[in-house]
């Protein structure tokens, strides 16, 4: 799985660049900040754990190049999408600004700093802190401005973004005391995460969570994959969660398993999409997507003892182990027809697999009477 991601790492001139997929056709080969973020929480895991120097150069090559990407003339600034990986804009007709990146990037930024304040100082003062300045003026600036969601199609107010958004701020104010000889923080900062906070409780419902609204204010879509891949991507943060009640995200997995086993018509599958309806590839299983609901199961499981979630978690974990031994994982999956479709070897796809196991682990070691792990050891 390490492998498989980090192939996809540096195979620019402008090292530091992460394309999302090798595949020219659908054309994937860019690099995304959000994929780009979530792809290196892998390496800071990688790195906190081991302190290998193989890790700490991508490290160190992945923050020259947010700062160079940062620099970079776009059409929407630090709301860019994504970049050529040879350092240019991409200035074609695109779903922008995606406000969901920068936050993503700066909740790197701080654990990048904490890794390395100690032993490379510099790098930190002249690297990291202009980075991380530049995207937490970017979120306090357009934190109330619309934008295009995860799956770049809605323009509108979304769950995901607003959830990173309030996990980095927070995670801004947590760290406040390293923070505050480097960084510019405004004297606002509370009063701004608590509208942060106000903003995402637009999306409760009385039993479930609304995806994203569009430019006038309508519901556009509910149940959707991305509110469990915001969970995933705040590390589960449970007092954001609680601001929900588990029991809404609990509705939101059921609500896409049911819809894709009729969309299927095979009760015992156990692999999801994005949501119900999407047109893309004609809708198929995504991989992020099926394992943004093992982990969730795998969470709920942790934190409430639903041995059931658990076997559903690490169901969804074999299956996908077992779709190829290869472990190429395009984006997308057509359990009828076997076939995978969409853009190969998806880096995303391996961030979310190394962090499905990592939750399956956690839950085994403390809980060792549930029966054997049962993965494919070979793959972690």
């Amino acid at each position: 799985i390490i492998q498989k991601l980090i192939s996809n790492i540096g195979i620019s001139e402008k090292k530091g660049m992460i394309i999302a997929s090798p595949s020219h056709n659908p054309p994937y080969r860019f690099h995304w900040v959000r994929d780009a973020s979530i792809v290196m929480r892998v390496i800071i895991d990688l790195y906190k754990k081991e302190k290998n120097n193989k890790y700490l150069k991508i490290l160190l090559n992945y923050v020259e190049n947010c700062d160079l990407v940062q620099n970079i003339d776009t059409m929407s600034g630090l709301g860019e999408p994504k970049v050529n990986i040879d350092g240019t804009a991409y200035n074609e007709p695109w779903g922008r600004p995606q406000n969901d990146g920068p936050a993503l990037r700066g909740l790197n930024m701080i654990t990048i700093f904490k890794l390395f304040k100690n032993d490379y100082s510099n790098i930190c003062e002249k690297i990291i802190i202009p980075i991380l300045q530049r995207d937490l003026n970017y979120v306090l600036e357009n934190y109330n401005k619309v934008s295009y969601d995860l799956w770049e199609e809605i323009v509108g107010w979304h769950f995901y973004t607003r959830v990173v958004q309030l996990k980095f701020i927070k995670e801004i104010s947590n760290n406040y005391d390293i923070l505050k000889n480097s960084l510019n923080i405004p004297n606002d900062l509370d009063k701004k995460f608590v509208d942060l906070q106000t903003n995402l409780l637009h999306h409760k419902t009385n039993d479930s969570i609304i995806s994203s609204f569009n430019l006038e204010g309508d519901i556009v879509r509910m149940d959707d994959a991305s509110i469990l891949l915001a969970l995933c991507h705040i590390d589960f943060d449970l007092s954001i969660i609680k601001l929900f009640e588990c029991k809404r995200f609990l509705k939101v997995c059921l609500n896409l398993e049911s819809y894709f086993k009729s969309k299927y018509n095979n009760d015992d599958l156990c692999l999801v999409g994005r949501y119900s309806n999407d047109a893309y590839y004609d809708g198929q299983v995504w991989i992020i997507c099926s394992l943004a609901l093992a982990q969730s199961y795998l969470f709920f499981n942790y934190i409430d003892n639903y041995e059931y979630l658990y076997f559903k978690g690490k169901n969804i974990l074999n299956t996908i182990l077992e779709l190829r031994d290869d472990l190429d994982l395009a984006e997308q999956y057509n359990p009828n027809t076997y076939e995978f479709l969409s853009a190969k070897t998806l880096t995303w796809n391996y961030a979310e697999l190394y962090f499905t196991i990592i939750w399956l682990i956690k839950i085994y070691l403390i809980n060792q009477n549930l029966n054997d792990l049962n993965i494919k050891k070979k793959y972690y």
